[in-house]
C-alpha cells in the first residue's frame, strides 16, 4: 500500500497540482498560466477599488485634523493625502498595465 505524504497547502502547490492535472487531460495547453494571472489580476483591481473607495469614505477621520497632534499644519496633511493618492493611483495603473499586457 503506497503511503501518501502530506504537505502544507500553499496557493503554489494548488496552482501546481492544477496544472498538472490540466496538462495531463489535454484540456488545457501553456495558455493556462497568462490566464491565471489576468484574474489574480483582476481579483486585485476590484480589491484596489474598494480600498479607494473606502478611503474616500472615511476622508475626514483618516485625512482631517488629528485632534490629539494639533501642531499638525494643513500642507503635511495635504503632503499625506497626495501620496496616498498617488500610491493608489500608481497601483491601479500598473494594474492595468498588466491586465492588457
Amino acid at each position: 500500500m503506497k503511503r501518501m505524504q502530506y504537505r502544507f497547502c500553499t496557493p503554489a502547490n494548488l496552482f501546481q497540482l492544477y496544472l498538472s492535472t490540466a496538462v495531463d487531460s489535454g484540456k488545457v495547453g501553456s495558455s493556462a498560466m497568462p490566464l491565471v494571472i489576468k484574474l489574480l489580476v483582476v481579483a486585485f483591481l476590484i480589491f484596489w477599488t474598494f480600498v479607494g473607495g473606502w478611503l474616500i469614505a472615511k476622508y475626514g477621520a483618516l485625512f482631517g485634523p488629528h485632534h490629539d497632534h494639533r501642531a499638525e499644519t494643513p500642507g503635511a496633511r495635504s503632503f499625506g493625502l497626495a501620496h496616498i493618492g498617488a500610491v493608489w493611483v500608481g497601483a491601479f495603473a500598473l494594474g492595468v498595465w498588466f491586465l492588457f499586457l
